[in-house]
């Protein structure tokens, strides 16, 4: 099986290292690991045009398609920040006949599989994010 990685860097993700061990342990070569650094971008309707390197993954898909292949994320917000960009991201894969890993999940999503739970765990992770943002802007949680 041909296996890639989209390793995301963005403050609401887990950290570079995390994600390319991770990838690694899930047995992706060094070359197959494509890295999009979007840790200056707050929000946009766009991400699939922020994310050059994830297109050039695709690219690499295309190429494989008709052979077993799949793609390693770490987290479902990896996946996609938004359940839209996250349903962008499985067209894009599923339509390279390709199955879509999530690593934190433990889980291969193929292209007949339901994907409910993922986009339910993409906002439950999208709020937490957010909460943890907030926590850090208010100088960190305040036990007493």
């Amino acid at each position: 099986m041909h296996k890639f990685a989209s390793v995301t860097l963005h403050p609401s993700l887990p950290d570079q290292s995390y994600q390319t061990d991770a990838a690694r342990l899930w047995g992706v070569p060094q070359e197959h690991v494509y890295t999009d650094d979007v840790r200056g971008i707050a929000k946009t309707t766009n991400w699939g045009g922020k994310l050059g390197q994830r297109q050039e993954l695709i690219a690499a898909l295309k190429l494989v398609r008709g052979e077993p292949a799949a793609v390693f994320f770490a987290t479902p917000l990896c996946v996609g920040f938004t359940p839209r960009h996250a349903v962008e991201t499985f067209s894009e894969i599923w339509e390279c006949r390709a199955g879509l890993f999530v690593y934190s999940m433990a889980q291969l999503f193929e292209p007949w599989d339901g994907v409910e739970a993922l986009i339910e765990q993409i906002e439950r992770d999208k709020k937490a994010a957010a909460q943890r943002a907030w926590r850090a802007k208010q100088g960190g949680s305040k036990i007493v």
